[in-house]
């Protein structure tokens, strides 16, 4: 299934249906898998594509330098749109100290390997 990102209220809640940069609204943003592990990218690359992480204000600001980056590479299509909208939601974060970044690694088990939670 790949890493997901989504929107949490510091109480939990997931926040839904937010305005997507490219028109309509998501949930989720997703399709930059790639991206984990790059030593260019070091918030995006130091995910654990298979842990669980929550993101807080603290680390906006180098979570969306991360995506500035990415997308100056990014060519059209689904990679394009998950970072549009992962840096939507940063900012969403960065402005308001309630919400949190929640990522949430592949569900798939990986043999030998444990799933890890983290806080940042």
């Amino acid at each position: 299934m790949g890493v997901r990102v989504m929107l949490h209220r510091r109480d939990g809640e997931l926040v839904r249906a937010l305005p997507d940069p490219g028109g309509g609204t998501f949930d989720a943003a997703c399709d930059f898998d790639a991206l984990i592990g790059s030593a260019t990218l070091p918030t995006i690359g130091g995910l654990d594509p298979h842990g669980d992480a929550t993101l807080g204000g603290l680390t906006m600001a180098d979570l969306i330098a991360d995506v500035d980056n990415a997308l100056e590479s990014a060519r059209p299509g689904p990679r394009l749109r998950g970072l549009r909208r992962l840096r939507a939601m940063a900012e969403m974060v960065q402005a308001d100290e309630s919400l949190t970044l929640r990522v949430v690694g592949d569900q798939q088990p990986i043999i030998g390997m444990n799933r890890s939670s983290a806080r940042f």
